[in-house]
């Protein structure tokens, strides 16, 4: 019934020391729910279970960048968290929480959609 953030680490190229989502890009031609668990093994160094995609969000950045990200829902399969270089904390925050802590408008969408 939580949700994992991930402190980005303060030499992160995009965002640091903000709170994000475990997430990131699609490699060439691979499949996105593949993606999306080995983005999550990557950063946070879980697996999950019952993926299940249930939003999107597109927008063009300050930096005239077009993205597109996938809100997705899982189980945890553990709660040992490993964290990559790219990240320097972790916590499992309530709905509540959320807010305060990733308040950039797709995760603020993605949490009603919850």
């Amino acid at each position: 019934g939580e949700i994992l953030i991930l402190r980005r680490s303060e030499t992160a190229p995009r965002n640091p020391l903000k709170w994000d989502l475990p997430g990131g890009a699609l490699d060439f031609g691979e499949e996105p729910y593949k993606s999306i668990e080995r983005e999550i093994k990557e950063e946070a160094g879980i697996e999950v279970e019952d993926l299940e995609v249930f939003d999107v969000w597109a927008e063009v950045d300050e930096d005239n960048e077009f993205w597109t990200t996938v809100a997705y829902r899982a189980l945890a399969k553990s709660e040992n968290i490993v964290l990559s270089y790219e990240h320097d904390k972790f916590r499992w925050v309530s709905k509540e929480e959320f807010p305060r802590l990733c308040d950039r408008p797709r995760f603020l969408k993605f949490l009603n959609r919850l």
